[in-house]
């Protein structure tokens, strides 16, 4: 999964991919359609402060992404997509990204606007929220794309241990879950970051259970690995089932990030194991600073 740019600690996204405009950077629900109330309204209330601070700052610094993939499939046809976001930082405690990202896969196809935001409250809590919206097609059925995430982080340790505690909601097709994450970080130096969450499912009509991990080392260049592994519903992989139901997965990522004058490019592989089907994807992105 991608990591948008963020003070430290940055939120990650609970699996490893997701195209977006984040990968190399640390800091950097299932009702059958209905996401729970307090849900939707830490969501709410979370996007709203972070949205409300960015505008109400003036020293912001800005970056552009373009980000895109290349998706094989073992059993199907191959895809692929790409997208832009737009990151908006200020002055270290608040910050807002939109983006716009459309894919196909299989007979599959789906776009979604993004719209994230992050505040930091006092010195040792963040909260941050992200909603991606957008409509999809499945062969000649359309659907719809919504996945909301809500989360705070909590320093422990100043600049070392941090627990994060998340919630995840999606309804994608005819899958409708709920996922909580639990997680630390932990920066042991200040040129590497780890992370390790656990993701289970409180409602919906799957039943997902994952452990997943993260290791950034950032030297001249910034390098990435994560891992998945547990039971999860495909949609997690951008793969789209005809039922609902949690298969025995794993997934396995690593990239690099280089710096070009003032632009960064990076790229790197993705690979999921499910029972009856293989998915190989090739990711890269370009950082533009505004």
């Amino acid at each position: 999964m991608l990591e948008t740019e963020r003070p430290e600690p940055r939120p990650i996204d609970g699996y490893i991919m997701k195209p977006a405009a984040c990968v190399f950077n640390l800091e950097t629900s299932r009702y059958h359609g209905r996401c729970s109330v307090p849900a939707r309204l830490v969501i709410v209330v979370g996007l709203s402060i972070c949205l409300t601070q960015a505008f109400g700052q003036e020293s912001a610094v800005n970056s552009f992404y373009v980000a895109g993939q290349f998706d094989g499939l073992s059993a199907a046809k191959n895809g692929g997509g790409a997208g832009v976001e737009w990151v908006h930082r200020l002055s270290g405690r608040s910050g807002m990204d939109l983006g716009f990202y459309s894919f196909s896969l299989a007979e599959s196809r789906w776009s979604y606007a993004k719209m994230a935001g992050y505040s930091r409250l006092g010195e040792n809590t963040t909260l941050y929220g992200e909603a991606d919206l957008g409509p999809g097609r499945q062969g000649t059925e359309d659907f719809v794309y919504q996945i909301y995430r809500a989360g705070i982080t909590r320093t422990l340790v100043a600049g070392r241990f941090y627990a994060e505690v998340e919630n995840q909601y999606n309804h994608i097709a005819n899958v409708t879950d709920d996922l909580l994450k639990a997680g630390v970080i932990l920066i042991p130096w200040p040129s590497l970051a780890c992370r390790l969450n656990y993701h289970f499912s409180v409602a919906g009509n799957t039943d997902s259970s994952l452990v997943s991990g993260q290791f950034n080392l950032s030297r001249k260049l910034q390098y990435m690995v994560g891992f998945a592994v547990g039971r999860a519903t495909p949609v997690l992989f951008d793969l789209l089932p005809r039922n609902d139901s949690a298969f025995a997965s794993r997934e396995l990522q690593g990239g690099v990030m280089i710096p070009v004058g003032k632009y960064q490019l990076g790229g790197g592989l993705d690979a999921v194991v499910l029972p009856d089907i293989r998915r190989f994807r090739v990711f890269f992105m370009w950082k533009i600073p505004l």
